[in-house]
Order: structure tokens, then C-alpha cells, then sequence
């Protein structure tokens, strides 16, 4: 049986809704929060276990220390990747203000930047001889929503309101 059509008080059919705008509209609302979500998930992966080592699991930063004092960090694009992700608090920091701030291209590169040092670094951890923990493939999966939130974001190119 086929639905009947909706009428109003006059008798007319009432007017389909344009729900082809509904995306467009939440994208450009909660982009720059969902970039904010994923980055704050990036950071407590960061102290999830990513790798073993004999009976140690070890969080991101105990790897990056113990790859520094066993002088394992030898390449430039090494020592780049353990200081940005020393940073990478106080980046995820600076990308929250800019998202109270409303500053989505501020929030679209800071979570870029956010995201691929967090699926750089979490590979660049699994190419080793370590055994890979959990942390690895949260890191991964948490860096790259970072990047499609950011993505997301700057598709947007408006200021949030």
C-alpha cells in the first residue's frame, strides 16, 4: 500500500524537505570538533603500550627516549619525527584554542601536522624488529580521522559559527 501524501491546514501537499544540505551543514559545524576529537586521541595513544621488548611494553615516548640513548636516531627525518612528537602536546593544545577560537584553517593544519607525525611515527615503529602493540594500530587509526577531520575542515573554508 502506498503512503498517503502529507497535506496542510489548506489542503496543499506539504513541500518534500531539502535534506541534500543536511551533510554540508553538519561537516562545516562539527568538522573542526571531530579534528579535535581524533588529535586528543592521538595524544592518548601516545601512552598507550606500542611496542615489546622482551617482557617491556613500552609507551611511544619510552621508545623514543630509549631509541635516543641507545643512539638509534641517526637520520635527520629520525630526529624530526621523536622532536615533533615531543611536541606534539602542545600542538594538540594550540589546536583546541584554535577550535574555541574558530580558526578552521589554523585547525586544518595543526591537525594535519597532528595526524601524519601520529601514522608516520606508529609505522615507522612497526617497521622495526619490535613486536607492534595495540597502541600502533590506535595511533594509526587516530591519526588518520586527524587528517580527514582536518580535510574536512578546510574543505569548508568558512569561519565556524
Amino acid at each position: 500500500m502506498r503512503d498517503a501524501p502529507a497535506f496542510d491546514r489548506s489542503g496543499g501537499p506539504l513541500p518534500s524537505p531539502d535534506v541534500s544540505a543536511v551533510p554540508v551543514r553538519f561537516a562545516r559545524k562539527w568538522a573542526h570538533w571531530f579534528t579535535v576529537v581524533a588529535c586528543l586521541a592521538v595524544f592518548a595513544c601516545a601512552f598507550l603500550p606500542w611496542a615489546t621488548s622482551g617482557r617491556a611494553s613500552r609507551s611511544s615516548y619510552a621508545l623514543a627516549r630509549s631509541a635516543e640513548r641507545l643512539d638509534l636516531i641517526n637520520a635527520a627525518w629520525q630526529r624530526g619525527l621523536v622532536v615533533g612528537w615531543y611536541f606534539m602536546p602542545l600542538a594538540v593544545a594550540a589546536l583546541w584554542l584554535a577550535a574555541v577560537a574558530r580558526r578552521p584553517f589554523a585547525v586544518a593544519a595543526l591537525g594535519t601536522g597532528v595526524g601524519a607525525l601520529a601514522v608516520i611515527g606508529a609505522l615507522a615503529v612497526r617497521s622495526t624488529r619490535l613486536q607492534p602493540e595495540f597502541g600502533t594500530s590506535a595511533t594509526i587509526v587516530a591519526g588518520g580521522l586527524a587528517v580527514v577531520g582536518a580535510v574536512a575542515t578546510a574543505w569548508n573554508q568558512k569561519e565556524i559559527r
